[in-house]
């Protein structure tokens, strides 16, 4: 559950990287290529967990568990009749499967079948009452194979099967990313330039009109209280003629 929830938000990050992509007029190829192979990735994933799920977590679980149950009673019933010959076999038989089990080599399984036969054709030729022993052996072959071949599937090691497919998407994705990196940086780059400038740019604008307001601003406000100061010293410097009228061109304070 909690690998599905990363890649849920994995994959929603990768479409918002993506989006803002196509909004600044980007190819997303790669993009969809890692969307593609991250998708594959969670199916193979889901795929390893259903195997290992059916092969058990612990030789309590799965077909693991009934492996252990079938051979345990084909041991018990050579000890009964005391057949040596049978029990030897059997741990023969149990020697073969841990073999696979610890090196997951075929030729195993492959020795594990002609002991399994030879065995058979031993307690039937031998042993009268023997439907209960053939029944146990029977399912005990059943469990390891179907053990063996899901072991397989899944993969006997990181360069095979279910689990070999996963590193080499990983190995693609690797690739995939350092392709972005390189295409999409000078790109990226040359976008933030871009915005940089425009920027600037209508820094620039609003610095210019700023100015020319203040120019307005002198003409409209400053001038007028220069030509007041100008009229009130005419008048203490003269011979005091308030006759004079100031004239005015504007509706403000002034």
């Amino acid at each position: 559950q909690d690998f599905q929830n990363q890649v849920a938000l994995l994959t929603q990050q990768i479409n918002s990287f993506k989006n803002d992509l196509v909004q600044n007029d980007i190819e997303t190829k790669s993009i969809e290529k890692i969307t593609k192979n991250l998708t594959l990735y969670s199916k193979k994933f889901a795929n390893v967990v259903e195997i290992q799920k059916t092969i058990g977590y612990t030789p309590k679980d799965g077909i693991s568990k009934n492996l252990h149950t079938s051979v345990r009673k084909a041991e018990l019933f050579a000890k009964r009749i005391q057949n040596q010959d049978i029990y030897s076999m059997v741990l023969t038989l149990r020697k073969f499967e841990k073999s696979f089990l610890i090196t997951h080599n075929k030729k195993y399984t492959k020795k594990f079948k002609r002991t399994y036969n030879a065995l058979i054709y031993y307690i039937k030729g031998n042993i009268k009452d023997n439907k209960h022993i053939v029944t146990d052996l029977s399912a005990y072959r059943k469990n390891f194979l179907a053990l063996a071949k899901a072991i397989q599937k899944k993969g006997v090691n990181s360069q095979k099967g279910l689990l070999g497919d996963m590193n080499k998407i990983i190995a693609i994705q690797d690739e995939l990313l350092k392709e972005m990196l390189k295409q999409y940086t000078p790109i990226i780059e040359s976008k933030i330039s871009n915005l940089q400038t425009i920027s600037f740019i209508v820094q620039l604008g609003f610095g210019v009109l700023i100015i020319i307001l203040l120019l307005l601003a002198n003409k409209s406000i400053v001038s007028p209280i220069k030509h007041l100061i100008a009229a009130a010293k005419e008048l203490t410097d003269g011979d005091g003629d308030l006759t004079k009228r100031l004239t005015s061109n504007s509706n403000d304070e002034i």
